[in-house]
């Protein structure tokens, strides 16, 4: 079991390798054209927090960055159980709440310090 933090360097470089997943995937799985778009204009705000907070120059505070992210989060857990509302289809559910719980877990694993010097 890992007993250390996650930094948040990692945190913001599997945010980027990750959320055109979320970007693309409600497309591929033919779902619902609204919130095949949500999702993608969720992401797009992923890929910019992470780019964001990338680099020694931060554009957003780190305190920030974990509440936009817990927030969106739970907006896509939320979203996903819209689509099972709605017979949004399995796959779609699946992948919309899969990330949501995905991003607020690596949110609760990351050390949010920036680095010295």
């Amino acid at each position: 079991m890992r007993n250390k933090a996650l930094n948040i360097d990692v945190h913001n470089a599997i945010l980027l390798a990750s959320t055109p997943l979320l970007m693309v995937g409600p497309f591929l799985l033919a779902g619902e054209a609204g919130i095949g778009t949500l999702a993608f204009f969720l992401g797009a705000i992923l890929i910019g927090i992470g780019l964001a907070g990338a680099g020694n120059e931060r554009m957003l505070p780190l305190t920030a960055q974990k509440g936009l992210e817990v927030t969106i989060g739970v907006a896509l857990i939320g979203i996903g159980l819209v689509s099972a509302v709605f017979d949004g289809g399995a796959g779609m559910t699946l992948l919309l709440t899969g990330f949501g719980a995905a991003l607020i877990g690596l949110s609760l694993i990351t050390r949010y310090t920036a680095r010295i010097g």
